[in-house]
C-alpha cells in the first residue's frame, strides 16, 4: 500500500499572517472594503462550521451509545465481552481509518474526502439499523469508524487550510466543539426514543443507530457551498481557482494574489524535501526527538484517563450508583453532556490568552481530582446525584483545557516539515488509546470493581497531570518558527539556529518572511514581536537562550517512567508505520 502526501496548511497559513501583516493598512487606503472583510469572515466561519459537522456523528455515537447498548444487550443476549467490542470497536477501527485519509485527500481532494467519510457514516447506520445479529452489528461499527477516522484527519486540515491565522486558536476548536454537539444531541435523541412507550427494545436501539445517518446526509447536501481548498487546488495546477477561493476568504484580490505566490513557493520546497517516516520516527536531532514524545504523548493522554469509556458507559456508572430509573439517567446524560460542550465554546475563546500549558495542566489535575473523588464515592456508597454531580464536573474539567487544546497544542508543537505525519501518529495513538479503552473498561470493572476503575485510572491521571507540567511547554503567542527554534535551543542545538543565521526553519519561509517586513510587529503576529522580537532574534544568531520560562522543557526525574511509557506507544506507531505503509498527512 501506498501513501501519498498530503500538503500541510502552514504555507498559507504564514503567508495569510504575513499578508496580514498589511492587511491594516490596506484597509486604511481603501483597498479593502469593510464589507468584504466581513463577507469573507463569514464564509470561513461557515466553512468550518459545515466541515466540523462531521464530527459531530462521533460525538452522536458516543451519546447515544450510552443508552442503546443497554438496548442492544438485553435484544441481541450479548455478554460483557462482545459489549465491549460493540462499544470500543469503533474507536479501534478510526485509528486505522487515519492511515488512508492522507491518500485519499491528496488523491481526490478535501471536498470528496468529507463526503466519502459522510457516505460510510449513512452506509454504517443503516447496516447497523437492520442488523440481525451481532456480527452484522460489528459490521456496521467497523464500516462507522472507518469513516470516523478519515473525518479525523481530513477535516481539521481542511480548517486549517481556510482559517486566518487569528482566528486558528478559535476555529481549529470547531471540530471538538462539534463532538461534544453531537455527544448532547446523542443523549437528547436516546431520552425522546426510550420516552416512546409502545415500542420495543429492539426498535428503541435500531431507530437510535438509524438516526445517526442524518447528521452526515445534512453534510453531504451543504457541501455544494463549500469551496476546495485552496492548497490542494493548487497542487493540482488549478491557480485562477484557489485564487478565487482566496478572495472569497481573505476579502481582498490584492492579498488573495500575495498569498497564491506565497504557497506555490512554500508546495516547491516540499516537493523537493520530503519527509520518510523512518526520518520521523528515528530524528537525529534532539529537539525532533522531544517534539516527537509530545505529539505521542498529547495523543495518548487525552484518552488515556477514560473520558470517553465514562460517557460510553455512564449508564452503568449511574445504575450502579442507585440511578435505577431509565429516565432518571438518560437526564443526568444530557446533563453531563452539556457540561462537556459548554467549556468548549468558552475555551474557544480564551485559548489564544489564556495559554496552551495552563490549561491543560489544571484540566488534567482537575479531572484527576474527580477521578478519585468518584472512587470514593461507590468505595463509600454515597448518594447517586453525587457521582452525578462529579460526573458534570469532570467533563467540565475535561473540556476545559485537554479536550480542544490537544489538537492545537500538537500541530503547534510540530514543525513545518514534520507536521503532516506528527498530526497523523497524534490522531493515530489517540483513537488507538480511545478504542482501547473502551474495549476493556466492563472487564477492568468486573477484576476492580468501580471503586477500582476510577482509583486506577486517577492514578493514570495523575501520571498524565506530571507529563503536562513538566513536559508541555507554552506556545501562546509564539509564531510557529520560533516554537521550533525554542525546541531547537532548549535541546543544545542553538548552533544549527545561529548558522541560520534565521529563527525561520525553512529556507523558503525564511524568503516568504523577508518578503513581509511590515508584519513582524505585535499586533500582526509576525515570526517575532517588535522590540522584543528582534532582541530574540539577536540572541538566538548569538547562539543564547531564550528568556521564555514556560517554553522551557523540565528535565527531572519525574519523566524517566513516563519516557519508558511512551517508548511502549512510540514501538507501537512504528509497528503500525511498518505494517501500513507510508503516510504523510497536512
Amino acid at each position: 500500500m501506498s501513501f501519498h502526501r498530503v500538503p500541510s496548511y502552514d504555507g498559507l497559513e504564514h503567508a495569510a499572517r504575513a499578508s496580514r501583516g498589511s492587511q491594516g493598512s490596506l484597509q486604511a487606503q481603501g483597498a479593502i472594503d469593510p464589507k468584504d472583510a466581513k463577507a469573507a469572515f463569514y464564509a470561513v466561519v461557515l466553512a468550518a462550521i459545515i466541515s466540523s459537522v462531521t464530527a459531530a456523528t462521533l460525538g452522536y455515537d458516543v451519546g447515544v451509545m450510552a443508552d442503546a447498548i443497554v438496548f442492544i444487550g438485553n435484544d441481541m443476549q450479548l455478554n460483557s465481552g462482545q459489549t465491549q467490542i460493540i462499544v470500543g470497536s469503533l474507536n479501534f477501527i478510526a485509528a486505522f481509518g487515519t492511515l488512508i485519509a492522507g491518500s485519499t485527500a491528496d488523491r481526490f481532494g478535501r471536498k470528496p474526502t468529507v463526503a466519502v467519510c459522510c457516505v460510510m457514516y449513512v452506509v454504517g447506520s443503516v447496516v447497523m439499523a437492520i442488523a440481525p445479529e451481532f456480527w452484522t452489528l460489528l459490521l456496521g461499527r467497523i464500516v462507522t469508524g472507518l469513516g470516523v477516522g478519515v473525518a479525523f484527519v481530513v477535516t481539521p486540515v481542511y480548517i486549517a487550510e481556510i482559517t486566518p491565522s487569528e482566528a486558528r486558536g478559535q476555529l481549529a476548536t470547531c471540530f471538538d466543539i462539534s463532538i461534544n454537539v453531537g455527544i448532547l444531541i446523542g443523549y437528547v435523541v436516546g431520552f425522546g426514543i426510550n420516552s416512546i412507550d409502545d415500542a420495543s427494545n429492539g426498535l428503541k436501539w435500531r431507530l437510535m443507530l438509524g438516526l445517526g445517518g442524518v447528521l452526515p446526509v445534512f453534510v453531504i447536501s451543504s457541501l455544494v457551498l463549500l469551496p476546495e481548498s485552496p492548497r490542494w487546488l493548487m497542487t493540482r495546477g488549478r491557480d485562477s481557482e484557489a485564487k478565487t477561493v482566496l478572495v472569497e476568504f481573505l476579502g481582498s484580490d490584492v492579498l488573495a494574489t500575495e498569498t497564491i505566490d506565497d504557497i506555490r513557493m512554500v508546495i516547491e520546497a516540499e516537493s523537493q524535501d520530503p519527509l520518510s517516516w523512518y526520518d520521523f520516527l528515528f530524528p537525529k536531532e534532539k529537539y525532533l526527538r522531544d517534539i516527537l514524545w509530545l505529539v505521542i504523548g498529547v495523543g495518548f493522554w487525552q484518552q488515556a484517563t477514560g473520558s470517553e469509556a465514562v460517557l460510553y458507559y455512564s449508564s452503568a456508572f449511574l445504575e450502579n450508583a442507585g440511578l435505577v430509573s431509565t429516565n432518571s439517567r438518560l437526564l443526568g446524560y444530557i446533563a453531563i453532556g452539556l457540561c462537556k460542550l459548554i467549556p468548549e465554546i468558552i475555551v474557544m475563546n480564551y485559548v489564544d490568552h489564556a495559554g496552551r500549558r495552563p490549561l491543560l495542566v489544571l484540566s488534567s489535575a482537575t479531572v484527576t481530582l474527580c477521578i478519585v473523588a468518584l472512587g470514593l464515592t461507590f468505595l463509600f456508597n454515597w448518594p447517586s446525584y453525587v457521582v452525578v454531580v462529579l460526573l458534570c464536573v469532570y467533563m467540565w474539567c475535561f473540556s476545559s483545557g485537554m479536550g480542544p487544546v490537544t489538537w492545537l497544542a500538537a500541530s503547534e508543537f510540530t514543525p513545518l516539515r514534520q507536521r503532516a505525519k506528527g498530526m497523523t501518529t497524534c490522531s493515530f495513538v489517540n483513537r488507538l488509546v480511545s478504542g482501547t479503552v473502551a474495549l476493556s473498561t466492563l472487564s477492568t470493572c468486573d477484576a476492580m470493581g468501580y471503586t477500582g476503575f476510577f482509583f486506577f485510572y486517577g492514578g493514570i491521571s495523575a501520571i498524565g497531570t506530571a507529563f503536562y507540567y513538566f513536559y508541555v511547554p507554552e506556545t501562546k503567542g509564539r509564531s510557529l518558527e520560533q516554537i521550533t527554534l525554542d525546541f531547537k535551543l532548549r535541546a543544545g542545538e542553538g548552533d544549527e539556529a545561529k548558522a541560520n543565521g534565521s529563527p525561520v526553519e525553512n529556507p523558503i519561509m525564511a524568503k516568504l518572511a523577508d518578503s513581509h517586513p511590515t508584519n513582524d510587529t505585535p499586533e500582526h503576529g509576525g515570526p517575532l514581536l517588535g522590540e522584543k522580537g528582534a532582541r530574540r532574534r539577536e540572541r538566538a544568531r548569538e547562539g543564547a537562550p531564550v528568556a521564555h520560562a514556560r517554553c522551557e522543557l523540565r528535565e527531572t526525574t519525574s519523566c524517566c517512567s513516563l519516557v519508558a511509557f511512551l517508548d511502549v506507544a512510540r514501538g507501537a506507531v512504528r509497528y503500525a508505520a511498518g505494517s501500513y505503509g507510508y503516510h504523510p498527512f497536512a
